[in-house]
């Protein structure tokens, strides 16, 4: 039977934004580095879950866009997250805001 109690958590999905150079990988990208840099902000606050980049196969190129799992937050905070990132300031990327209820959990 899941925990009717479980926790929710938020998921982040970046993708290309307006100012995204078409025919550019992710990583190739003029913000890319930006991007990481603020993520790495992200993380360090110990609320990431797992955080990183689609791939076009495994192992292979990165895919445009990537996926960010956050906990112990809020929906606001959540939003204020996703909407401080520089890269989406600037238009490189969108990030779209979703909770995620885990009635199935460990």
């Amino acid at each position: 039977m899941p925990d009717m109690n479980g926790p929710t958590y938020f998921i982040l999905t970046q993708r290309p934004g307006p100012k995204w150079v078409e025919g550019v990988v992710y990583n190739e990208q003029p913000e890319f580095w930006t991007h990481v840099k603020y993520m790495e902000e992200i993380h360090a606050t110990g609320n990431v879950v797992l955080s990183g980049p689609f791939m076009v196969t495994p192992g292979g190129a990165m895919a445009d866009g990537g996926m960010t799992i956050i906990k112990n937050i809020t929906l606001e905070e959540a939003n204020e997250i996703a909407a401080a990132d520089p890269t989406v300031k600037s238009g490189m990327i969108y990030t779209d805001v979703k909770p995620w209820w885990i009635p199935f959990h460990d």
